[in-house]
């Protein structure tokens, strides 16, 4: 079977849990009649503050995964699923590659720390029977800056699908998730995401006197029984901090539970272990992705239909104030073949930066990256 095969079995029977975890059991009706009722391509009809990044990269690669300096004048990116990390200067259009040199199987996920070090998610090395796991076969990595100068260090840690870092001043705080699930592989993916374990971590960063960075401070801060006693899985996405106490400490860690209620953007509160739900009412596809520098809202990746595949999504605006409040940003989605994932948001809070989604893609694969301006 082909990886996009592999890949998309293995989602298909994710999405057949969700029925069979989800309340109501079956959603086959759009909630979004203008989806895939326009046709021709969505890049000929951009708004004003929406542009695509003119990124030409050798050897076919795409910019895909998107991840702001914390000065907010450059881009990381992969150029595959799993590809080599890219640097891209706003000012200057130069981009370079900082990974080629050291991680030839490529890499999964790469996130700055506050102090300009990149960490990364990247397989040991890539397994040629079974090249579609390694996407859930990586290993936690950081690459010092200045970026690309030296080989990057293991920090002996798993790391399944995404990772969040803290944004705070000075701080070198992580989550990311640990789990036994594979879900390419096809059938046992049901039985995994019934009985696997998935849970997110938090530690932090330290570094010796060689300036050499290492893993301590572990612990989980949440498991997929906490939430639901069938959800197949957990996710960390990103740290918030809520206004009511240290400007400079994360209060929370928003994640995502894959197909619970169809797809739930929830919190967790570093200290007491409490868990709050942000769209009770939702069962539709939903992942939380970049947050608002200031915690006052989560970008969510959205479908409104359950289907026997998401299908293409488009970014909406999910307010963290209780209120379950959804805002749609993009609407990418109403050309037929088209969406928009994976955003970001810049440190600054003015910008996002996402990602080209088209159909019949590999689950995750990027067509570009574009930048959509807040402050228009």
């Amino acid at each position: 079977m082909t990886r996009r095969g592999r890949v998309a079995g293995g989602i298909g029977t994710m999405v057949m849990l969700m029925v069979l975890t989800s309340w109501p059991p079956v959603r086959l009706l759009s909630f979004d009649p203008d989806k895939a009722s326009k046709g021709g391509s969505v890049l000929d009809h951009l708004p004003a503050h929406i542009r695509p990044l003119a990124i030409d990269l050798p050897g076919g690669g795409v910019p895909m995964r998107a991840d702001w300096s914390p000065g907010g004048d450059r881009l990381v990116f992969l150029d595959a699923p799993i590809g080599d990390v890219w640097e891209y200067d706003l000012d200057s259009g130069v981009a370079r590659n900082l990974t080629e040199a050291f991680l030839p199987g490529g890499v999964l996920r790469a996130h700055h720390l506050t102090n300009g070090d990149l960490v990364l998610c990247a397989p040991l090395q890539r397994n040629r029977q079974d090249p579609e796991g390694d996407r859930f076969a990586g290993r936690l990595w950081v690459l010092s800056a200045p970026l690309g100068s030296r080989a990057p260090v293991g920090l002996d840690a798993p790391c399944w699908e995404g990772i969040a870092v803290s944004k705070q001043p000075g701080s070198t705080r992580i989550a990311w998730n640990e789990a036994s699930i594979d879900f390419t592989a096809v059938p046992q993916v049901f039985g995994e995401a019934l009985f696997g374990e998935s849970r997110i971590f938090t530690g932090r960063i330290v570094y010796d006197h060689a300036g050499r960075p290492a893993l301590v401070d572990r612990r989980v801060v949440v498991d997929k029984t906490d939430v639901g006693v069938i959800t197949p899985a957990v996710e960390a996405q990103d740290f918030r901090r809520i206004d009511d106490g240290d400007p400079n400490v994360d209060d929370e860690l928003i994640f995502s539970a894959y197909f619970h209620n169809g797809g739930q953007v929830m919190g967790v509160d570093l200290d007491t272990g409490a868990i709050t739900d942000y769209a009770p009412a939702s069962h539709f596809y939903e992942e939380a992705e970049g947050i608002d520098p200031a915690g006052r809202y989560v970008l969510v990746e959205r479908d409104l239909a359950i289907v026997l595949f998401p299908g293409e999504l488009d970014i909406w605006r999910l307010a963290l104030d209780g209120s379950g409040s959804f805002e749609r940003l993009t609407t990418f989605n109403h050309y037929a073949g088209y969406g928009a994932t994976n955003p970001v948001v810049s440190p600054d809070g003015n910008s996002i930066a996402f990602q080209l989604e088209k159909a019949d893609s590999e689950h995750g694969q990027g067509h570009g990256l574009l930048l959509f301006d807040l402050a228009r």
